[in-house]
């Protein structure tokens, strides 16, 4: 019935229509209108004032799920993703690209996707999420390596990266702020100035040694008594991911851009 709706629009757009195919088309419709309801409802329900700074912190902290990075909240630019997936669907298929710079535009990272399009547009955000969630591992493991790692060498896969790529992603599927996600669904969070730990003190074998906290995981972790332990997302958070597939996605290549300066 999806698929009809989005057949009968075309032609009548194509033909100019009559008042009663309009009609049709409205009615046939009308689980996009539902779909936006929805978003509408959710960003009622998550109409949350903020403090100044909080607005332009960079690095947030809940006693309940650890550290966020502001800066990662849009990285890859979550939104456009999510819009130019939306315009693959039911179409013959198209090559995007998700990009991010780094360093004031110094260098850049660009990967590029292969959507087929061969999917019912309700699914379009899920198919989004596991092109990004695959693009998000990607930037972070080509932050890890050189030239790069000299300039940041603790920026890779550090804790709260993965968790704040998450949070960005959910809050452009759901047509919310970062922070009205972190405050409707995990309780809030306080605006800290001391930076994420990046170093764990180990004990193997009765030999103390520190050792880089990394996470690769896009799930939490926070410190415990017993040491750093994962914490899942609330259900209301959970999302569907597509995987790569010859109807789905596919990862086409990547490069490395750097600034050119005329001399």
């Amino acid at each position: 019935m999806r698929m009809l709706a989005n057949y009968r629009f075309q032609l009548f757009v194509a033909l100019g229509g009559s008042t009663a195919v309009a009609l049709v088309v409205l009615i046939l419709a009308r689980p996009a209108q539902a779909h936006a309801s929805v978003r509408f409802q959710e960003a009622a329900r998550c109409d949350v004032r903020f403090e100044p700074s909080l607005v332009d912190a960079k690095y947030l902290f809940s006693d309940d799920y650890g550290w966020f990075d502001a800066s990662h909240f849009r990285a890859g630019d979550p939104k456009q993703l999510i819009r130019s997936v939306e315009l693959a669907a039911g179409k013959a298929g198209r090559f995007i690209v998700v990009d991010q710079e780094l360093h004031n535009g110094l260098t850049s990272y660009e990967a590029y996707y292969w959507v087929s399009g061969n999917f019912e547009p309700e699914r379009a955000t899920n198919v989004a999420l596991g092109i990004y969630l695959d693009w998000t591992r990607r930037f972070e493991t080509w932050q890890g390596k050189p030239p790069r790692v000299l300039l940041a060498p603790l920026t890779s896969f550090a804790i709260e990266d993965l968790p704040s790529h998450y949070v960005g992603f959910v809050a452009a599927a759901r047509e919310l702020s970062p922070l009205q996600v972190l405050f409707c669904y995990l309780g809030g969070v306080d605006a800290i100035d001391e930076e994420p730990p990046h170093f764990v003190l180990t004990n193997e074998h009765d030999i103390a040694s520190l050792k880089r906290l990394e996470n690769r995981l896009f799930t939490p972790v926070i410190k415990t008594e017993k040491g750093w332990r994962r914490v899942p997302w609330p259900e209301e958070m959970k999302l569907d991911v597509v995987g790569p597939g010859p109807h789905t996605w596919r990862f086409v290549g990547e490069q490395t851009l750097y600034l050119q300066i005329d001399g």
